[in-house]
């Protein structure tokens, strides 16, 4: 019986004694599919032994990787997916979370594409050396348990998974920063958890500690690459012959005379071992059995760091299986759950650093719970910590005081999974002293003699002055020692003053701001914040400062309070949640908060944006140009569109818009039609697009004029204005159309019939003259048809009949409303002159005689008598010129009587009245304005005359 999982046979234990059954190595079988696996094979958290199909009543599963059906697991990340455990270790695209538990999950869902020789299916990823032919791993395993059950020797594909040693940098850690600043950050808390219960402070500690948690730099990373010799060695079974050697002297001889191990299934000649007959005893090579009771020590329950070449697998073991494999893993997987609470010593880092060159070495991946980088890392923090210890530690005077510290310090550090050497806790630095006093120092100076009287007063003005202070001039008698508080003191009063001066108020800072709209206020409202956060102390200068007190070896309240709120703005710099009124109103800028003050005013205004941007959508509402170049403009909408599925969409469309725009060479109908199209569902704009639009629009409207009635000069024109604008339009064709018509134009004769139904036919030619030409004669057509129909001509008649008709002078009686409704055409045939002619002359003589009807129309005479050209009736004529001559004699009457109306006496104005009724019941003329006027003057006339004999 083999294992399903690695194909190695199970223990006898009742056969021989001899050999113990290893842990993890028991006889398992799931009790419903009745497949066997070895504990620690399958995975020791599976307490039912029901194998993950079973458990999920899934019928037929087969394996994500090589497609056959077997033992499998499920994926994590895809509960309905399953692999075999064989295949998921060796495959690239799986990922290997925990061998303690065997599950896995997929890193990548791209399979290998090589086919596998046993199964034919894709998916393979172990290959051979010589010939490059592939196979799955679970389908070697089955075959080998294949061909032991059939008790067939075992000639089959070479399987051997050989640690080969390699030259990988144990110091090229992979770790994430945030994991090299905790393991920073622990040593730190190490050391002011010290000054905390000596009850010291630790202001000026805790400032040194973090600029070196900030200046310090991880170790560049070497590369590393995979030679041929660390490949996995396997053969197929055709160059197995040729590969495989045997036993302890590595020959390939293969005889009878050989008994296989069943362990390591490897073949060894009875002269070698010294052994005559072991057909009948299960036989275990010697490198088996110390590799067996080398591999029982590990206590995956209860791991403790073993040396390195415990875990090796012995280089005698010729064959190495999957199973060989499994307890190293395992048991490094388990020691890594354990590490973060082991104190751990120098010799073992040394030993994580080999499992490191193990694991690279290994032909599987590591599981993600093994991270030895994590625990490495210590190592080089630690190290960087020794350097520079002596900075952080205080200068006790008394020795008891240095001995607790020390001790103290070391328990604090090895809380935390760290070793420090005693004597390394010995590098002391001097204890910082207060402004204050130094001050009380230079006091107590002055008073022993040492100092003027107003050394302090010397000090203060050197620095209001800004002069270069010399503390020298200051003494009577010189003092080193005091001199040196001196020095300090002036630094310390500088640095003070410094401070003081960087602190100095801003004006308030005016959120309430007129804008025309929200979004154009919170821009104006951003310029503002951001003006006055630059106006406020730089966290750089303030730590400058800072690094000046303490290289002077000096502190002050001041200080401290500095230092208090370069804390707080540290931990509101790492603050997620903060918010912009926050940044503003603390006292301290840094380039990190003007960045983010910068990124969450701009959030502000996207949000806005976002929501007004959504809010008009939804409401249908167009966005004018203006808009989509401002606040909506295609930057902002990239920004949003990361967040908002919905503005995503609008964004693609957009980009899409603009792509095409982008890749296009010369613009056409068709395409020019779709883009519009596109633009048109898309609710906002950008540049790019409105200069396509105006494009567009000039390009429409030069397709428009090519394809309606132009001159071969309007096309000249628009062939050099689409040279200009890369326009794509059919000019050849319509040339070909042009050309055509002036040809048509040049054979046109005759006015007939004929020649208005061949104009008719090339009315699609579009000729601009042609089409002029087709009106013209169409109008003269109509024309000639409907006076043809008033003259009295018969219907029916033909062009050269209606010619013939027409141009005979009309006796017949005319009907002059219809006569009037005629406009004569402004281009005429040569055939229709003389019809025009006779027209015309036919209109004057219809309008004389009824000028001539009373009442006569004088200015209708007038006009007539004007028309020389038209004249055919010299009678009519005399008739018109004697009643204009009678008109005018009757006028001149009237004019005569209005003047003796101006002063007349009583007796004269009888006679006028009376002369003025003769010439109002003469009246015969349309023009009665002077007869009126009269009228009208007589009857004033009459009221004076009254009003006089009234008063008489």
């Amino acid at each position: 019986m083999n294992c399903e999982v690695c194909g190695c046979g199970f223990r006898n234990e009742k056969a021989n004694k001899q050999i113990p059954v290893e842990v993890g190595y028991q006889l398992h079988s799931c009790p419903q599919c009745k497949l066997k696996y070895h504990k620690s094979c399958y995975g020791y958290n599976n307490e039912s032994q029901v194998c993950d199909p079973c458990k999920d009543q899934v019928r037929r599963p087969l394996c994500h990787i090589c497609g056959q059906k077997g033992l499998l697991k499920r994926l994590s990340d895809q509960p309905n997916q399953y692999v075999h455990v064989s295949c998921a270790v060796f495959s690239s695209s799986i990922q290997v979370i925990s061998y303690h538990s065997m599950s896995f999950a997929v890193r990548q869902d791209k399979r290998a594409k090589d086919k596998c020789v046993i199964c034919t299916k894709v998916g393979a990823s172990i290959s051979c050396l010589d010939c490059q032919a592939s196979a799955h791993p679970n389908c070697i395993i089955q075959e080998q348990i294949q061909r032991e059950q059939e008790q067939n020797e075992v000639d089959q594909w070479i399987f051997n998974l050989k640690f080969v040693p390699n030259n990988h940098d144990p110091n090229a850690l992979q770790v994430t920063p945030q994991t090299l600043r905790k393991e920073m950050r622990s040593i730190q808390d190490a050391i002011l958890s010290t000054y905390d219960k000596l009850k010291k402070k630790k202001d000026q500690v805790k400032l040194a500690t973090e600029q070196l948690i900030e200046s310090f730099r991880f170790p560049s990373k070497e590369a590393f690459h995979w030679t041929q010799e660390k490949k996995i060695i396997s053969y197929c079974k055709i160059h197995m012959e040729s590969r495989r050697i045997f036993c302890i002297c590595r020959s390939s001889v293969n005889n009878n005379q050989m008994v296989q191990c069943e362990q390591c299934y490897e073949w060894y000649h009875y002269a070698c071992i010294k052994k005559k007959n072991l057909r009948d005893v299960q036989y275990v090579c010697e490198a088996c059995k110390i590799w067996t009771e080398r591999r029982n020590n590990f206590n995956i329950d209860n791991p403790s760091l073993l040396y390195f070449e415990d875990i090796i697998i012995p280089k005698d073991v010729n064959i190495i299986h999957l199973k060989d494999l499994l307890p190293i893993l395992l048991y490094i997987e388990s020691i890594c759950h354990k590490l973060p609470t082991i104190p751990l010593k120098t010799s073992d880092f040394v030993n994580l650093k080999f499992y490191k060159f193990l694991l690279a070495s290994l032909p599987v991946q590591p599981s993600s719970v093994i991270e030895l980088d994590n625990i490495l890392i210590k190592e080089i923090v630690l190290e960087e910590f020794k350097q520079r210890i002596h900075n952080f530690l205080p200068n006790l005077k008394q020795k008891e005081l240095n001995q607790q510290f020390s001790l103290e310090l070391f328990n604090q550090l090895q809380s935390r999974g760290y070793y420090l050497e005693l004597d390394e806790q010995k590098m002391i630095k001097s204890q910082l002293i207060t402004r204050k006093e130094l001050k009380s120092q230079i006091l107590q100076g002055i008073q022993d003699g040492y100092f003027v009287e107003d050394a302090l007063d010397q000090i203060n003005n050197q620095l209001k002055q800004k002069m270069e202070i010399d503390t020298s001039k200051l003494f009577k008698s010189q003092n080193s020692q005091l001199q040196k508080y001196a020095d300090r003191y002036a630094q310390g009063t500088l640095i003070k003053q410094q401070i003081h001066q960087l602190f100095e108020p801003q004006e308030p800072i005016q959120l309430e701001l007129q804008a025309k709209d929200e979004l154009e206020k919170i821009l104006l409202m951003g310029e503002h914040l951001y003006r006055y956060q630059q106006g406020k102390p730089h966290k750089n200068k303030l730590q400058e400062l800072i690094q000046q007190a303490q290289n002077n070896s000096v502190t002050f309240n001041t200080l401290m309070m500095v230092q208090d709120l370069l804390d707080e703005q540290h931990s509101l710099e790492n603050n997620d949640t903060k918010t912009y009124l926050q940044i503003v109103e603390f006292p301290i800028n840094s380039d990190v908060l003007q960045e983010s003050l910068k990124r969450l005013v701009e959030k502000l205004y996207l949000d806005q944006v976002a929501n007004q941007l959504i809010e008009k959508i939804s409401q249908g509402q167009q966005f004018t140009a203006q808009e989509c170049l401002s606040h909506f403009c295609i930057e902002n909408i990239q920004k949003i569109a990361k967040e908002n599925p919905q503005i995503k969409q609008i964004y693609q469309k957009l980009q899409d818009i603009n792509n095409k725009i982008l890749v296009l060479k010369k613009l056409n109908h068709n395409n020019c039609k779709d883009i519009l199209k596109l633009i048109e569902e898309c609710p906002l704009t950008s540049q790019s697009i409105e200069s396509f639009k105006k494009k567009a629009f000039h390009f429409q409207q030069q397709y428009e004029r090519l394809h309606s009635p132009i001159s071969l000069l309007d096309l000249e024109e628009i062939q050099n204005i689409c040279h200009m604008n890369a326009f794509d339009m059919e000019l050849n064709q319509r040339k070909q159309q042009l050309n055509l018509g002036s040809q048509v134009l040049q054979q046109l004769q005759n006015f007939d019939e004929q020649t208005l139904a061949q104009l008719d036919s090339y009315r699609d030619l579009k000729f601009k003259d042609l089409e002029e030409t087709t009106v013209q004669l169409k109008q003269q057509y109509e024309f000639l048809e409907k006076w043809h129909q008033i003259s009295g001509g018969e219907s029916g008649a033909s062009i050269q009949q209606m010619i013939g008709y027409c141009s005979k002078e009309i006796k017949d009686e005319l009907n002059l409303d219809q006569i009037q409704q005629l406009q004569v055409p402004q281009q005429v045939h040569p055939s229709l002159i003389k019809v025009i002619d006779n027209f015309r002359q036919s209109v004057w003589k219809i309008k004389a005689e009824k000028a001539l009807q009373i009442p006569i129309d004088p200015k209708q005479v007038e006009i007539l008598l004007q028309q020389e050209s038209y004249y055919s009736d010299k009678a009519l004529v005399n008739k018109l010129s004697s009643a204009l001559k009678d008109y005018e004699l009757w006028i001149n009457k009237f004019r005569a009587l209005d003047i003796k109306l101006d002063d007349p006496t009583s007796k004269e104005f009888q006679s006028i009245h009376n002369r003025v009724v003769q010439l109002i019941n003469s009246h015969k003329y349309v023009d009665d304005k002077h007869q009126r006027n009269l009228v009208v003057k007589i009857h004033v006339a009459y009221m004076d005359l009254e009003s006089q004999l009234i008063l008489e």
